[in-house]
């Protein structure tokens, strides 16, 4: 994976570079993600034990719907790739959608090394795919007064403070839909909730994007409702199923192991 290009943000002591990361690693019904990030100051020397803030948003370029994976990497250079040192799993974003969230904040735990970092954001389907990324550069100094403890925590994305382009908070849908178990063997309950009757189709895909199966197809009452998937005659894997009604579409992911 590596950087294509840069773009410029605006700080109070002027422009700065942030490298977009695009993946050749795009796989299964995951659609075009964005995600960026811009630090509150820069550039950014932070001592061990102290912390900094950014702002944040995902964007889904698609017209529809996708449940999404976000996780932060660190790099430092001479030493290598450290993570992830959050991850944040399953966020529904609705087509054309934008999150936003203010004041991010990243502690640094005072047992840090003492050196110059990238601090990277992934989105995608975590471990398998990566289909956006951003990157900025940290470094972190001394502190005579820090003391031992802490960690690489990361507080305000992705909880309340996340407010999409449309004013809805992260995380509300009026429709929700999940598997259990999840990994399964060989079969798997795919239980969703409808807030309105209406036609209805739930669909499984395989990792490479063919529809290998048709749950449902027709009109459903609202209400919540279940139906087994059976995977005894494929291969171990990740699946995709995918509920579209009115105009929600929602994708979750689902892992078959053997």
């Amino acid at each position: 994976m590596e950087p294509q290009s840069s773009c410029n943000a605006n700080t109070p002591d002027g422009p700065i570079d942030l490298i977009p990361i695009r993946s050749r690693f795009i796989i299964g019904p995951l659609l075009s993600l964005s995600i960026g990030m811009v630090p509150e100051d820069y550039p950014i020397f932070v001592p061990a034990g102290g912390e900094f803030n950014y702002n944040g948003y995902l964007r889904n370029n698609s017209d529809m719907g996708q449940v999404v994976d976000v996780w932060i990497m660190l790099n430092v250079p001479d030493h290598g790739m450290y993570g992830p040192i959050m991850r944040m799993n399953n966020i529904p974003v609705a087509p054309g959608q934008t999150l936003f969230t203010e004041d991010i904040v990243q502690h640094i735990p005072s047992y840090a090394p003492l050196a110059n970092y990238d601090y990277i954001s992934l989105c995608g389907d975590y471990p398998f795919a990566v289909v956006d990324g951003f990157s900025f550069p940290f470094e972190v100094i001394p502190d005579t007064f820090a003391t031992s403890g802490g960690d690489w925590s990361i507080a305000e994305w992705f909880d309340d403070k996340t407010v999409s382009d449309n004013g809805v908070k992260s995380g509300e849908s009026s429709e929700t839909i999940s598997n259990f178990p999840n990994p399964f063997n060989a079969s798997t309950e795919i239980k969703f909730n409808l807030k309105a009757d209406g036609e209805t189709h739930l669909d499984v895909y395989d990792i490479a994007g063919r529809k290998i199966s048709t749950l449902i197809s027709g009109y459903l009452h609202a209400g919540e409702h279940s139906i087994s998937f059976d995977g005894s005659h494929l291969a171990s894997g990740i699946y995709y199923y995918r509920l579209i009604t009115g105009d929600k579409t929602i994708t979750n992911k689902m892992v078959l192991l053997k």
